[in-house]
């Protein structure tokens, strides 16, 4: 009896409740002045959980779109990644509309667009973010090929039909850095929604230069394309890393996982990792990516079992601690093992009073509990693959202290929770 208290009170105090999820986001979203999280207009921690839908205005109905949106919804999503235009300007959307008349940026299909308002207006109601991609490769030759003037009446026309929700930021695809008429979309949003979040779309992570990290951005969105390999991924995290050590990219990042061209085959696990990677690895919350982004006819029921199911467990322990104040660790002091220095992903409180460790499989981990400050210490289980928790027991004021997941599973991964307990 005595052992149920006391797991019970661990889990109060380890896993309060940091967020009230049921409290209505303020829009519009804004970066934290030190560049490690998104906040609502309110200033509160936002935790960004969003989904790729690239052609989501394009292929579905207004009916079919609040659908979509009430799955995801229902699977701790908060967020979308929407494509303004066609993947290719010889395409139209659901009702046959095309988005410029003649195909000229300087006339904008008042039908197409008056489409997408009322998408993000039904996000809107949902509490779910949208972020809209103004340009991608598809049309790269037409925005090469358009005069500026013409290019500035189509933002113009996207910013006053649908940025006049709140819920709206915005994200121009610039990966090198190097297209003119980037800089033009750049500036045009700048000029119509100062004060509006902007974000810089990227298949992989940035070079790190001032550059880049110089420009009007409030975050980058690194989103992988189907090439991408596990390795590519750990590499950006290291990327991630870098930048932080030479303290020249200041600003929150989000990381799509690269998981997704074979889901039905059952990619969960990774899938799982690399959101926990990303979000351990500094981001400001996770973006999932899976072949619903194209929204072909099987869409429907692939949304169901594409791995977002687990995002949910992911939003559940992550809303039950105080996120928006744990610090990524890289090569955390608090692992004894190099390999798991190299391996094991941890955040800590700034007060060093809680650590949350992400294990990529079960294996046995000593902590050097000098690292922490506390005169005893608290531990608690967490499995992201089942929702499961168990109370890890009361370590005392010891340098250094071994614990071992409840159940040896080699495949299995797991959240590591230590916090000073009250004595």
């Amino acid at each position: 009896m005595k052992t149920k208290k006391l797991c019970g009170l661990i889990l109060g105090i380890l896993f309060h409740v940091f967020q009230n999820t049921l409290a209505q986001t303020a829009f519009p979203l804004q970066a934290s002045k030190d560049g490690q999280h998104l906040l609502d207009e309110q200033e509160q921690p936002f935790l960004m959980v969003a989904d790729v839908a690239w052609q989501l205005f394009r292929k579905l109905s207004l009916q079919e779109a609040a659908e979509y949106m009430d799955i995801r919804k229902s699977q701790s999503f908060n967020c979308i990644i929407v494509q303004a235009l066609p993947g290719s300007p010889n395409l139209k959307n659901f009702y046959k509309q095309e988005a410029f008349k003649g195909g000229s940026f300087s006339q904008p299909n008042p039908g197409y667009f008056s489409h997408i308002e009322k998408v993000v207006a039904a996000a809107k109601k949902r509490e779910i973010a949208v972020g809209i991609v103004v340009n991608r490769q598809g049309w790269h030759q037409s925005f090469v090929d358009a005069s500026p003037e013409s290019i500035g009446q189509y933002m113009s026309h996207l910013i006053q039909t649908v940025g006049k929700h709140k819920n709206v930021f915005w994200l121009v695809d610039d990966t090198d850095q190097s297209r003119p008429y980037a800089s033009l979309l750049t500036e045009q949003i700048r000029t119509l929604q100062p004060n509006r979040m902007m974000g810089l779309l990227l298949q992989q992570y940035p070079k790190i230069s001032k550059e880049v990290n110089g420009g009007p951005y409030d975050l980058d969105f690194i989103i992988p394309d189907s090439t991408n390999s596990e390795t590519d991924y750990k590499n950006f995290v290291k990327k991630q890393q870098a930048s932080e050590e030479t303290g020249e990219i200041q600003r929150p990042f989000l990381l799509a996982n690269s998981i997704f061209s074979k889901e039905l085959l059952d990619q969960s696990a990774e899938i799982r990792q690399q959101a926990f990677t990303a979000f351990m690895a500094s981001g400001s919350g996770f973006c999932h990516q899976s072949t619903i982004k194209n929204f072909n006819p099987t869409w429907k029921t692939n949304i169901t079992q594409d791995g977002a199911e687990y995002i949910e467990k992911l939003v559940k322990v992550l809303n039950g601690v105080p996120w928006a104040f744990l610090k990524t660790e890289w090569n955390s002091s608090l692992l004894v093992s190099p390999m798991d220095r190299a391996e094991v992903h941890v955040k800590m409180l700034t007060n060093k009073r809680m650590a949350i460790a992400y294990l990529p499989d079960s294996r046995s981990i000593n902590v050097y509990l000098s690292h922490l400050e506390g005169d005893q210490f608290r531990a608690v289980w967490y499995s992201p693959r089942t929702g499961k928790r168990w109370f890890a027991g009361t370590l005392p004021n010891q340098p250094e202290a071994s614990l071992t997941p409840p159940e040896n599973k080699s495949e299995w991964d797991w959240i590591l929770l230590i916090g000073a307990g009250q004595n």
